[in-house]
C-alpha cells in the first residue's frame, strides 16, 4: 500500500533498471552513467525499492513514509536523470507501487535466454564462492527452486524461478505501462550503440551524449574461482558506498580502480569451465521458464 500522498520526486526524472540478474545491467548501468544527462547512484544497485523480505544486501529501504532517502543514494550533483539499476526489482511485488511514487519514472526490464542465464548464474556461484569446490551444474540444478516459497530463499537458488520473465514482467509493464520497455541481452550484446541510443530516447536524454562511449562489458563472469578476500572486498565496498556521501567524481574514479581490484582477486582460483548441457536439461530450463 502507498503510504506518501505528497511524493518529493514527482517532478524527478529517473530511468531504473530492473529484470533479470546476469542480464548486462551493470554494462548498461556504465555505460549510461558516462552520460551527461545521467546522475548515476552512488552504487550500482540503489535497492531502495526491495521487499522488506528480500535476501541481498542494501542501505535504506522504502517504508512507505521515507521516499527523500531515496535521493540519498546519489550526488548532490551530476545529470538531470537519475539512474539505477537494481535487477531485483523485477521480482519485489511491491516494486509496482513505484509507477505513483516517481510519476516520471522510467522502467528498463532486461531479459535473457534462459538457458544462457543459467550457465551464467552457475559459473558466477561457483565464482563467489556460494557452491562447494569442483561443483556440476546438475547439483547447481537440483539446488533451485521455483516457485519460491521460502522468502529468505538466497538470490543464487532462485536463478532457474528469476527464469520466468513474463511472469515477474507482466505487473510490472502493467503498472508502468508507456514508461516501461524490454531490452534483450541480445539487442546490448550485438548493437549496443543503437540500442543504448534507442534507450536515451526512451528517457528522454541526448543521444549525442553516448558519442565518446566504447562498449566494453562489464562484470562478465570471469571463470575463475574467487578467494574469501574477494568476497570480503566486495561486502566491505557495498558497506561503504551504501553509506559514505561520495561525490559522482570519487564515484567515477573508484569503478575502474574497483573492477581492477576485483579482476586481479578472482585470479587466485581454479577455472570455472563452461558446463556442456544435454538437450533434455535445456528443454526443461526454457520449459520452466513458461510457467
Amino acid at each position: 500500500m502507498i503510504h506518501e500522498r505528497n511524493c518529493p520526486l514527482k517532478d524527478t526524472p529517473c530511468l531504473i533498471i530492473a529484470g533479470q540478474p546476469k542480464a548486462s545491467s551493470t554494462s548498461l548501468f556504465d555505460w549510461l552513467a558516462s552520460h551527461p544527462d545521467f546522475r548515476p547512484s552512488r552504487i550500482k544497485e540503489a535497492r531502495f525499492f526491495l521487499d522488506p523480505d528480500y535476501p541481498v544486501p542494501s542501505g535504506a529501504r522504502h517504508t512507505g513514509s521515507n521516499l527523500e532517502r531515496y535521493l540519498d543514494l546519489f550526488p548532490d550533483s551530476g545529470g538531470r536523470i537519475l539512474l539505477d539499476a537494481s535487477p531485483d526489482y523485477m521480482f519485489c511485488s511491491g516494486f509496482t507501487e513505484v509507477a505513483q511514487l516517481l510519476p516520471r519514472a522510467r522502467v528498463i526490464l532486461l531479459q535473457r535466454d534462459p538457458v544462457d542465464r543459467l550457465i551464467s548464474w552457475y559459473r558466477y556461484a561457483a565464482q563467489r564462492g556460494f557452491l562447494p569446490p569442483h561443483t556440476s551444474f546438475e547439483t547447481f540444478m537440483s539446488l533451485q527452486h521455483s516457485p519460491v516459497q521460502d522468502p529468505q530463499l538466497p538470490v543464487w537458488r532462485r536463478a532457474l524461478d528469476q527464469n520466468r520473465f513474463d511472469h515477474y514482467a507482466a505487473p510490472i509493464l502493467k503498472a508502468f505501462g508507456a514508461r516501461s520497455q524490454v531490452v534483450h541481452f541480445d539487442q546490448l550484446r550485438d548493437n549496443p550503440r543503437a540500442t543504448l541510443e534507442n534507450i536515451c530516447d526512451f528517457a528522454g536524454a541526448d543521444a549525442a551524449g553516448l558519442s565518446d562511449l566504447t562498449f566494453e562489458a562489464r562484470n562478465v563472469t570471469s571463470g575463475q574461482t574467487s578467494s574469501t578476500l574477494m568476497w570480503t572486498y566486495d561486502r566491505l565496498r557495498a558497506k561503504a558506498v551504501y553509506n559514505l556521501p561520495l561525490s559522482q567524481k570519487n564515484m567515477a574514479r573508484l569503478r575502474p580502480l574497483s573492477r581492477f581490484v576485483r579482476k586481479l582477486l578472482s585470479r587466485r582460483g581454479p577455472r570455472i569451465e563452461r558446463p556442456e548441457i544435454d538437450i533434455e536439461t535445456r528443454d526443461f530450463i526454457r520449459h520452466a521458464a513458461t510457467r
